[in-house]
């Protein structure tokens, strides 16, 4: 069992180097190591620890292997953030950028995560009129 455990560490150390370890990542693995240490022992003839580790591993390795949840900003809350109508012309969403834009920025006072929101929802707004026309 120890070069098992060696090698998931190993996967673990390679992951965190490369700057890859996400959190669904480092479930995957959790699970698969869990899976094959509780067949391993399940091996040795410890069904009563084994079942249960195998059944903890195929949970962490399956909500592991989900893909993270789809975070692309939509052309409503795009609007909603720069306080403009989904109809609303490319002048209008620049204009509303300006505004917001003018107390979020990072020089005035502002966060650099609320300037980034408010850049890509103008991104967002204009390329979805830039497809329309």
């Amino acid at each position: 069992m120890g070069p098992l455990i060696l090698v998931l560490l190993g996967a673990l150390a390679v992951f965190w180097y490369l700057g890859l370890l996400t959190p669904q990542r480092l479930r995957a693995i959790a699970g698969a190591g869990a899976i094959l240490i509780g067949l391993y022992i399940l091996l040795r003839g410890q069904a009563f620890v084994g079942i249960p580790l195998i059944g903890v591993g195929a949970y962490l390795g399956w909500t592991g292997l989900k893909p993270p949840p789809d975070t692309r900003m939509t052309v409503r809350k795009a609007a909603a953030i720069l306080h403009v109508s989904t109809t609303a012309t490319i002048e209008e969403i620049r204009a509303a950028h300006r505004l917001a834009i003018a107390s979020a920025h990072p020089d005035r006072g502002g966060t650099d995560a609320a300037s980034a929101e408010l850049n890509e929802a103008r991104d967002v707004l204009i390329a979805s009129k830039m497809k329309k026309s």
